[in-house]
């Protein structure tokens, strides 16, 4: 999932040359270096820079920027908000096949 966020996030939120040409950056979440510019991102609204494996992690807490708290991305909140869509019946067929399949074994191993 992280490599998706980050790639789906630096795709809609490219980093300016400025990013790129730094002399040195630092990650506002876990607060290294980013020593190779294609590992960060530079945040949208604030400017602030993150390690894109930190990405997740940052959604996971808040929807904001750890340095500043400035929303990381506008709509964030009402998408997540949102009702979840139903499971897909596949996934349900194959939890119930699995629970099926375990309760088996479980029978074989006590007998």
């Amino acid at each position: 999932m992280p490599k998706f966020l980050a790639l789906a996030f630096e795709r809609a939120h490219p980093a300016p040359q400025s990013y790129v040409d730094a002399h040195q950056v630092w990650c506002g979440f876990c607060e290294t270096a980013i020593e190779d510019r294609a590992k960060g991102l530079q945040l949208k609204y604030c400017n602030h820079h993150i390690h894109k494996a930190c990405l997740e992690d940052v959604f996971r807490e808040k929807n904001e920027c750890p340095v500043c708290k400035e929303k990381l991305t506008k709509g964030y909140d009402v998408c997540t908000a949102l009702p979840k869509a139903k499971v897909n019946k596949v996934i349900q067929k194959k939890k119930q096949v699995d629970k099926e399949v375990n309760d088996i074994l479980a029978r074989t191993k006590a007998q």
